[in-house]
């Protein structure tokens, strides 16, 4: 469905849709009982998806035929996380346009849309009394993304410290989802570096007060070939992971 609005009654239809569709989803459960022509089971529940813009209208003469673009692929996608019962928002929709009375029922989260948003973060608007936001929204929808963080010290300079921390952009999605490899140069062939993965022995994980890998020096620096190492010898710890899904809000 589509309503048109302009500047001046923008906040008028925003009222008439959502308290539209807070009606319906009262009585949608019994929209169909005693009707003679309904002679089949009927879902109970219905899901909104609600966004504003633009939209491209196909129409011959005064017969409208037709509606496309972003936006109703938009409003589809927010169907979808609204079902199987409730009203989901676009972020982009403004906060302020919904009705004063029934704000208050609205919460916020960042996702994850099909097609929309499936490696950067979507913010949306949801009713809080009947729509639960599914794990899978929450995480990029493409392959798993993993982030890398790299890090250069000199064997000198390390062996003076027993840890030292390596911030990383975000949480840790698992302990299973990182891997730490130390990375030094290959004695007597220049431009060439040998990677040894680290046990979880070697490292640890925090979050608090930001997230970070704890590198144990000793054991790290066991890693690599002793002759390898001198004083002059630069090594590298590489941090590969996977970020944790979006916190629920």
């Amino acid at each position: 469905m589509t309503f048109p609005y302009d500047e001046a009654n923008l906040a008028e239809v925003s009222d008439k849709v959502l308290t539209a569709c807070l009606k319906c989803l009262t009585a949608f459960p019994t929209i169909c009982k005693d009707d003679p022509m309904i002679n089949f089971k009927v879902p109970s529940l219905i899901g909104f998806g609600i966004a504003r813009g633009t939209a491209c209208c196909l129409h011959a003469d005064d017969l409208i035929l037709d509606y496309s673009g972003h936006l109703l692929n938009l409003a589809s996608r927010l169907m979808e996380l609204a079902r199987p019962g409730g009203i989901v928002i676009d972020g982009n929709y403004s906060k302020a346009i919904i009705p004063s009375g029934i704000r208050s029922r609205f919460a916020e989260q960042r996702v994850f849309l099909r097609g929309i948003a499936e490696d950067s973060p979507w913010t949306v608007f949801y009713l809080k009394d009947s729509v639960e936001i599914s794990e899978f929204y929450l995480s990029p929808l493409l392959i798993e993304k993993w982030l890398r963080v790299d890090k250069t010290f000199s064997v000198a300079k390390w062996k003076k410290f027993e840890s030292f921390e390596i911030t990383l952009e975000s949480a840790v999605k698992s302990p299973e989802k990182t891997k730490v490899t130390l990375i030094y140069p290959k004695k007597g062939v220049k431009g060439h570096d040998i990677i040894a993965e680290a046990s979880q022995s070697c490292y640890s994980l925090k979050e608090e007060p930001e997230p970070c890998v704890i590198v144990d020096c000793e054991k790290m620096l066991k890693l690599a070939e002793p002759d390898v190492l001198s004083k002059a010898t630069q090594v590298r710890i590489r941090v590969d992971y996977v970020p944790r899904p979006l916190p629920r809000t």
